[in-house]
């Protein structure tokens, strides 16, 4: 019995030894790795809102002055830019009624605070001079996409020989 015993462990031992020779060994695991993940963000629009109309009040002859709001202006900005500055540039006509004119020179423009939902600062014009040209009114710094409205308000100084009826001139926004 005693060699039986030993024969045993023999053919056990050997039985081990040809499965590593021959590849029978238990489930291979795979080598663990990295994926490379992406997606895209793409740019969106950017542009500004202005009323078509205004109606800037009624004064008496001999006021010296006229003020009123233009109506809600708003500039949505979804460029997503790391450090998104823009700025608004205004411009405006001469208000004319028959052959009275009051000139440019006459006009303050005052964009009032404005409302937002995005992080940034907006730069406000108090009682800014309007130029000939088109002139830097306010500015916005902000991260990411912003949507910033405001009411401006036009003040036109009235030239003492203004003649009484209906002025009209067009008021222009710009956003770069």
């Amino acid at each position: 019995m005693r060699i039986s015993s030993k024969l045993a462990v023999v053919v056990l031992t050997s039985g081990l030894a040809l499965a590593g020779v021959v590849g029978i060994a238990g489930p291979a695991q795979a080598a663990p790795g990295d994926t490379v993940t992406t997606f895209i963000v793409t740019t969106g629009s950017f542009g500004i809102t202005v009323p078509g109309t205004a109606a800037l009040g009624t004064v008496a002859i001999g006021a010296a002055s006229v003020t009123g709001s233009l109506g809600a202006v708003t500039v949505a900005d979804n460029r997503g830019l790391v450090a998104g500055t823009w700025n608004v540039g205004v411009l405006s006509s001469t208000f004319v009624s028959g052959s009275t004119v009051v000139p440019v020179t006459n006009i303050a423009y005052t964009s009032g605070a404005a409302t937002t939902s995005s992080t940034g600062v907006f730069a406000p014009a108090v009682a800014f001079p309007v130029a000939a040209g088109l002139t830097t009114a306010v500015t916005w710094t902000g991260v990411g996409s912003s949507l910033v409205t405001w009411s401006p308000s036009l003040t036109i100084a009235l030239p003492t020989n203004l003649v009484a009826g209906t002025y009209t001139g067009t008021f222009f926004h710009s956003v770069a």
